[in-house]
């Protein structure tokens, strides 16, 4: 112990220095992984570096994997280092992935991945994350994906919270994936649910789900959900879900039942036009 150092000064430093995290020298691990031969293990060996990087430090991560992908093209580095730092945090993550110059449809794609890991740990925030960055021209997007995923855990949240957005395909995508899932749960509840809705677009797209899974089962009960429907065009494609099993089985049996729903006779001429020529949901 030197003059006038306190006791025990010297182990807490010889301690601290001990449990002191290793620095990972991520820039020389990628140089390895870069230096194996051309394959899976490869590829691997890159998406477990910049993963691992990416919870670290995700900007320079994605810096490095910037430069990888411009170099050989292999989008999967990006993919890696994105995951990484959106498990500390995901909405930096998705906003840094908007403004990189790739497509939308890859956006689209690395997004659902992140939005998948987000809302299951905080459903509420990822929704409101995806409610401002929607793509209402596409099936699918952020909002399909955060209702999709939200219904597994709370399918009525999931479906209100659907319901509530302004109109567009990924409005439709997000109702019809999160009533569906809720079908699978709980049926009853999810039909108590839709049947007490006000009429409007919404209640015609859940109504037009729930008539394609009553229908796998009971096309009569299909039937009469897409009888709710007030669209015109809406309602012919939900009969036609209502009845599309029956019809490969037996067309005609399908063509009986639609007379005996009381549906319009041009709707039931619509809908085995739909079925005729498939897919019928077009």
């Amino acid at each position: 112990m030197s003059p006038g150092e306190a006791p025990g000064e010297k182990g807490v430093e010889l301690t601290e220095q001990v449990q002191a995290p290793a620095v990972r020298d991520f820039a020389a691990e990628l140089n390895r992984a870069l230096a194996l031969p051309d394959g899976p293990g490869k590829k691997s060996a890159l998406d477990r570096v910049f993963l691992e990087w990416g919870r670290q430090d995700g900007r320079t991560a994605l810096a490095f994997a910037v430069k990888e992908y411009e170099q050989s093209g292999n989008l999967s580095v990006l993919r890696s280092a994105l995951q990484g730092m959106a498990e500390k945090s995901p909405g930096e993550a998705l906003e840094t992935l908007k403004a990189m110059n790739l497509s939308d449809r890859i956006k689209i794609d690395f997004g659902a991945d992140l939005l998948e890991k987000w809302t299951d740990a905080d459903p509420v925030t990822a929704a409101g994350w995806a409610k401002e960055n929607r793509y209402p021209q596409w099936w699918g997007g952020p909002v399909a994906k955060v209702a999709d995923e939200w219904s597994r855990t709370d399918p009525r949240a999931a479906v209100e919270w659907s319901a509530q957005l302004s109109p567009g395909l990924d409005q439709i995508s997000a109702l019809v994936a999160s009533t569906s899932r809720w079908s699978k749960t709980d049926l009853k509840e999810v039909a108590d649910f839709v049947g007490r809705q006000a009429p409007g677009f919404p209640r015609d797209i859940m109504a037009g789900t729930l008539a394609r899974e009553f229908g796998q089962e009971d096309p009569s009960s299909g039937l009469k959900w897409a009888s709710l429907v007030q669209d015109a065009t809406g309602r012919e494609r939900a009969a036609a879900g209502a009845v599309a099993d029956v019809y490969g089985k037996d067309p005609a049996q399908a063509a009986t039942l639609l007379q005996k729903s009381g549906l319009p006779v041009a709707e039931q001429q619509g809908v085995m036009r739909r079925l005729q020529g498939g897919p019928w949901w077009r």
